[in-house]
């Protein structure tokens, strides 16, 4: 979410179809906070909670997230696939139907992306992603989340962002997934 996937939309667009939320749909790209949810939609604590319950309470909420790579990038990723151990470690509340992984891999997969030949899906909670990464000897990193950036880092994993308005500090960072490919994979 953030690198693949635009959760900023889907939440948004799902709180104002529930009633929850009245104001514009945000984008990833137009999220200028990690909790834009509060700060910038300008809901309450209880609003956000309750479009989060509305998530939890919705079947495979996961797999109807908007793409935000294009099909080259995608072609970049299956070849990496092909060429390094690739792990797509996401962390997501559990919704109704099929877990939060298989979800994701679903997803993955709706998006030509061939998750089944080599890569991994792993879903995680909140602020493990940095020791599930060194557990699998992962190396090198790509995620929004500055939280998770650092926490990679601190496990000696090389960290880069791919680069929205509320993480512009972390360096290195990205501005697309082909750039990504390009310089830190050698695609």
């Amino acid at each position: 979410d953030g690198v693949l996937s635009d959760f900023s939309s889907a939440w948004s667009g799902f709180g104002k179809q529930l009633g929850l939320y009245d104001g514009p749909i945000v984008t990833s790209e137009e999220a200028l906070s990690w909790d834009w949810d509060i700060a910038q939609l300008g809901l309450t604590r209880q609003q956000s909670n309750d479009i989060w319950e509305a998530v939890k309470n919705t079947y495979n909420w996961w797999m109807t997230l908007r793409p935000i790579v294009s099909p080259v990038e995608i072609a970049m990723l299956n070849e990496a696939i092909q060429q390094h151990d690739i792990y797509f470690i996401t962390s997501r509340v559990r919704t109704l139907g099929l877990s939060a992984e298989t979800q994701t891999r679903h997803w993955l997969e709706s998006i030509d992306l061939h998750v089944s030949k080599r890569a991994s899906v792993i879903a995680t909670r909140g602020a493990t992603k940095g020791r599930v990464a060194m557990g699998l000897d992962v190396t090198l990193a790509l995620d929004d989340n500055v939280n998770n950036l650092a926490a990679y880092a601190a496990q000696g994993i090389q960290a880069v962002a791919r680069r929205w308005t509320y993480n512009e500090p972390w360096q290195p960072s990205v501005a697309n997934v082909a750039e990504f490919c390009e310089n830190w994979l050698g695609l």
